[in-house]
């Protein structure tokens, strides 16, 4: 138990596995997901053509998921300032079993998300895990407990990473999303070839 902290440090800030290589491709598999508006999507191949930014988080995160979330934001804005009209922001949710697509629609609202090109995902949970493993996104539940009202409140210690995707589906740049240098990605998207 004494190694727990040194664990959870490892996966928040540095993730987990190999570093991908500039130009690793996502693969051929296809990941069928649901958008926040019940679409169903087949990820990566429904965004081939485009590059994307693309994260992992989950609904009820009280610390490293809203700053990507809101981080995706700033770098929507940034590059829509800076001319970049082709590209999709796309953050998966690895909490399935909670964040169903009304709850990913409701998230949005509540973050004035400008959805015109950025979509919140959901899946099975097999096919989370899947996606997961490619990605080599970790996501440990922790602990529950409830509020004197009787809320329910839980947590997963995850991989705080943040990928740039080319148009065809190669993996270019990894940030830490909660740590998104806004500049340097918008700098990145102009630089796609």
């Amino acid at each position: 138990m004494k190694f727990l902290p040194l664990l959870i440090s490892i996966l928040f800030f540095t993730g987990c596995g190999r570093k991908f290589d500039r130009n690793d491709l996502l693969g051929k598999k296809n990941f069928p997901l649901l958008s926040q508006d019940s679409s169903l999507i087949n990820f990566p191949q429904d965004f081939k053509g485009k590059p994307l930014l693309l994260g992992f988080i989950f609904t009820n995160c009280p610390d490293v998921c809203p700053l990507t979330s809101h981080n995706f934001q700033l770098v929507q804005e940034e590059a829509k300032n800076a001319g970049i009209k082709v590209i999709n922001f796309i953050l998966i949710s690895f909490d399935p079993d909670r964040d169903k697509p009304w709850i990913l629609k409701e998230y949005a609202s509540l973050r004035n998300i400008d959805e015109s090109n950025f979509k919140l995902l959901t899946g099975d949970k097999d096919t989370i895990r899947a996606l997961m493993r490619r990605m080599q996104v970790v996501a440990v539940p922790g602990d529950t407990t409830k509020t004197s009202d009787g809320d329910l409140i839980y947590f997963y210690i995850h991989t705080d990473r943040a990928f740039l995707i080319d148009k065809d589906n190669r993996i270019r740049t990894e940030y830490r999303g909660s740590k998104l240098d806004i500049s340097q990605t918008v700098k990145d998207l102009q630089d796609l070839d």
